[in-house]
């Protein structure tokens, strides 16, 4: 599918330039390839899980001029950290780490403790705050729920293989891609977790990344539009992107349900590693192994701004909206996509910031685009 390039002329802007997360410290500095990035739901706090078997929290200052940031709190684990979940106070971060355990760790005590356990690498974490469980997704092909109560899961799943990703939306549903190239979705309400259908995406390649979404929030969408619809967006080694449109109460797919490709260019395709979604326009950023990464409007289908000026100088690993949408952080690192013989020790092992707004916080680069007689531009 062709998308369109909405509003591509470029405009007399003051933009802040996409800022790296360093140290003074140099040993503070990320010493591998940084796997994922997670903001904090109460302040512009940025969790990194590392390859170098730390999580590190870095505090992220932004006056519109000018963004700094500065490491508050790490702790170093048996293993590689795959994955980080914050709890809905911001106070406590979980872990998913190839050591195979899954933790919590206090930021308030600075204590780290262990609550649960898997018998493979544990690739993914996330809290449910309506069930107040952590959900984890491993390579022993499980999906279980923890109460940080108890060392027993709550509730398992037996999954057909390895997982690859997985994302929820709180009291609906929660999908999971596993090795197979297969798509599980569970429903999450007051009758507990159900399994609901599984299903294989129209994608010949391996799968990537997996992110869920919900209806807008601003402004207010239309009923039975696309823009009020539950769903989620894989992504794939192919360099192409799929959107799946679900009824978490119903068990057929839905007839909005499109895929598109991207990340490609004359010197090859690319894997897409990261979707995540605006908390407030719905518009979602894709990451790639190009360096480069994509603002996209799913309901309209076309291209909101592509940062192809702001190439990156490696593969990006991981890209997530701030919780108020005005900064874009990524993970610059080596993805393995071109195998071992392309790894280099001394590559860039970067965290950065991208700042969403120009002309002194008027313009959102994230809205959909509007043309004058009010329409949205295709």
């Amino acid at each position: 599918m062709a998308w369109q390039a909405a509003g591509m002329q470029q405009q007399q802007q003051q933009q802040v330039p996409d800022t790296p997360l360093r140290s003074a410290n140099p040993a503070d500095q990320l010493q591998d390839t940084c796997q994922v990035i997670e903001w904090s739901p109460t302040a512009n706090f940025l969790a990194a899980g590392s390859w170098d078997n730390t999580v590190k929290v870095w505090q992220v200052q932004n006056d519109r001029t000018r963004i700094e940031g500065k490491m508050s709190a790490q702790q170093k684990l048996d293993g590689p950290v795959l994955d980080v979940a914050w709890d809905n106070s911001g106070t406590k971060l979980f872990t998913a780490s190839c050591d195979k355990t899954v933790r919590v760790w206090d930021l308030n005590t600075n204590q780290m403790q262990q609550i649960g356990q898997h018998d493979a690498p544990v690739k993914t974490c996330h809290f449910i705050p309506s069930m107040n469980l952590v959900m984890t997704g491993s390579w022993d092909k499980t999906l279980k729920f923890w109460d940080c109560r108890s060392p027993q899961p709550a509730a398992a799943k037996q999954l057909s293989e390895r997982v690859v990703d997985v994302d929820f939306i709180d009291g609906q549903f929660c999908v999971v891609i596993t090795k197979d190239s297969t798509y599980s979705i569970y429903r999450l309400g007051a009758g507990g977790i159900q399994e609901n259908r599984q299903g294989k995406p129209k994608m010949t390649k391996q799968l990537r990344c997996v992110t869920a979404f919900g209806p807008q929030r601003h402004p207010p969408p239309a009923k039975g539009s696309s823009s009020d619809s539950y769903g989620f967006a894989i992504g794939s080694i192919e360099g192409r992107v799929g959107v799946h449109y679900v009824d978490p109460t119903q068990d057929s797919d839905n007839r909005f349900n499109f895929a598109f490709k991207c990340h490609r260019s004359d010197q090859g395709i690319y894997a897409v590693n990261s979707i995540h979604f605006h908390p407030i326009h719905n518009t979602f950023a894709t990451c790639g192994s190009d360096g480069k990464y994509v603002f996209w409007n799913k309901d309209d289908r076309n291209r909101v701004k592509s940062f192809d000026h702001i190439a990156a100088v490696a593969p990006i690993t991981c890209g997530r909206f701030s919780g108020d949408g005005k900064l874009f952080a990524y993970s610059v690192g080596y993805d393995w996509s071109k195998g071992h013989q392309h790894y280099n020790k001394q590559g860039p092992n970067e965290l950065m910031v991208h700042y969403t707004f120009f002309n002194e916080g008027e313009n959102d680069e994230c809205m959909k685009k509007v043309d004058k007689k009010g329409g949205v531009r295709r």
